[in-house]
């Protein structure tokens, strides 16, 4: 198996967790609507489902190299300029999710 079709398989994967998350997630809120008055608890599942449904859509984002940024600017650059845009935009998103993990594990402990 190479990597490649590792990586086509885990995007394949990604999406139909999305998918899934996001059509349960639209099927909680109609019969919360519905039922608004007989279901207590549609709000606590919704807030989860949207929580997973972030989680799994930045996981495919980052896999797709689609999260937010302005990459016309980034292809007006000559060539040398270019690899290290994006190798500090890397950096950058790299730092942030070892931030976030960080600051993720030091919450365990409240």
């Amino acid at each position: 198996m190479t990597l490649q079709s590792f990586r086509r398989g885990y995007e394949r994967f990604l999406e139909w967790i999305c998918i899934v998350l996001m059509a349960a997630l639209a099927a909680e809120v109609v019969a919360g609507v519905v039922f608004r008055y007989s279901l207590v608890w549609y709000d606590e599942v919704a807030t989860i489902l949207l929580a997973w449904v972030t989680f799994y859509g930045s996981a495919l984002a980052v896999l797709k190299h689609a999260h937010m940024g302005v990459p016309e600017i980034v292809r007006m650059l000559p060539p040398g300029p270019r690899v290290v845009a994006a190798v500090v935009a890397q950096l950058c998103t790299m730092s942030f999710f070892v931030l976030l993990a960080w600051v993720g594990y030091s919450v365990l402990d409240i």
